[in-house]
């Protein structure tokens, strides 16, 4: 009876025994792997922040009057001791005033004009192709309710158009109608001989807007000015008062000032090169230098100052607004952060080809550990890196380079 019971319990244990193997085998060849595929993304390292222009302004002489006609549009650079407004008489001149604007655009256009044909404009698809461009533009601004490109792009249409009337014969030139040009614009011009002229005192940039700040701030003064002063200028809301004519902005360069807190601050090193984003209509991202760092005693946060030599109608109106700024633009496979994986020492990730996990080596570009994903390079030296549309594994267990399993 004993050597029955043995011979049951060591049955029992082969069964086991084998089970387990079979388990172990099982395991090691059936595993379910989590895999994603490896695609192409385009990450900014970038802050949003307050901040507030600072400028080198001065406010011109003179009330704004129902009267005053404006010569210039904001933003438009002027020469020194030139009538930037008048004060008219007869309502009538402001229509000759717009007028002799649109006649005086049409000239420049068409004395730019070279009678000279290339190849890019004889090219007849290449001018319909422009010619479209702008009217899909002009299309898409009247969709959004913004129209303050129109005119530019309509001379722009009929400046492709002129050109290659030159460039193909169909126009001797337009000797004859810059000459009505000049003699029109020459009188429109002199019914404002007579009348009382706004005179800039030196040569910049115009605009009508003046908010209070342009004694407040100024480059020459900005290092000076306390972080905590700086706050409440950034969070007031100024308004143009418009009871004055306007301002002249000395310089195309400029200033903006951001709050930020004392973690951000060391993101920021003097002389590097950051890309500002207003979000303006009309305005596109541009390039800012680091030009100095204001810390409060209390270490809780700072003022970065940027300097900025970027001009438009819509700047040249910036006083305080949000602004992103980036640090670095970076383009790799944006992976989750638990995809990274080691393997004898060295840094990298599993990948499931077919039937056979390989790993490979991968450089870290960037990591947000905040929202937990990874941006990794798409090569590494001369070694076989990440692939696009690789399969990454992201879930499971006993990982080898070379092992072979069975789906």
């Amino acid at each position: 009876m004993s050597k029955v019971l043995s011979r049951i319990m060591l049955a029992l244990c082969a069964v086991c025994a084998l089970g387990y193997a079979g388990f172990q085998l099982w395991r090691y060849l059936y595993v379910d792997y989590e895999t994603v595929a490896a695609r192409e993304a385009v990450v900014e390292d970038k802050l949003t922040a307050q901040a507030i222009a600072i400028r080198d302004e001065e406010v011109l002489p003179g009330a704004a009057k129902e009267n005053l006609v404006y010569l210039y549009t904001d933003g438009a650079h002027v020469a020194k001791e030139a009538p930037v407004a008048r004060y008219v008489t007869d309502r009538s001149q402001i229509t000759d005033q717009m007028r002799r604007d649109e006649l005086q655009k049409e000239l420049q256009n068409l004395q730019s004009l070279s009678g000279t044909g290339d190849a890019l404009i004889l090219q007849t698809d290449t001018v319909a192709q422009r010619v479209y461009a702008d009217i899909d533009t002009i299309a898409g601004n009247a969709a959004r309710g913004t129209l303050s490109e129109t005119q530019e792009l309509r001379l722009e249409i009929l400046n492709q158009l002129n050109r290659r009337n030159l460039a193909t014969a169909k126009e001797d030139g337009y000797d004859g109608r810059i000459a009505q040009l000049e003699e029109e614009i020459l009188t429109l011009g002199a019914s404002f001989a007579d009348e009382e002229a706004v005179i800039t005192p030196e040569a910049g940039y115009f605009t009508k807007t003046v908010d209070g700040f342009e004694e407040l701030l100024s480059p020459e003064n900005m290092e000076d000015i306390p972080v905590d002063e700086y706050a409440s200028y950034i969070s007031a809301s100024p308004e143009d008062t418009g009871a004055q004519v306007g301002k002249m902005i000395r310089s195309h360069i400029w200033y903006c000032a951001v709050m930020v807190n004392a973690a951000d601050l060391s993101r920021f090193q003097e002389g590097a090169t950051v890309e500002l984003d207003f979000g303006l209509s009309g305005t596109k991202p541009f390039d800012g230098e680091v030009h100095k760092i204001l810390e409060d005693s209390a270490g809780a946060r700072g003022v970065v100052l940027l300097r900025c030599d970027e001009m438009s109608e819509e700047l040249s109106n910036l006083r305080t607004h949000k602004v992103d700024i980036s640090f670095q633009r970076i383009t790799g496979y944006k992976l989750p952060s638990g995809c990274i994986r080691y393997n004898k020492g060295e840094r990298g990730v599993y990948v499931l080809e077919t039937t056979v996990i390989r790993f490979k080596p991968v450089e870290i570009l960037y990591e947000n550990e905040q929202e937990g994903y990874v941006i990794l390079s798409e090569s590494y030296g001369e070694r076989a890196g990440l692939q696009r549309f690789d399969e990454v594994i992201i879930g499971g267990n006993g990982l080898e380079d070379g092992k072979i399993i069975k789906l």
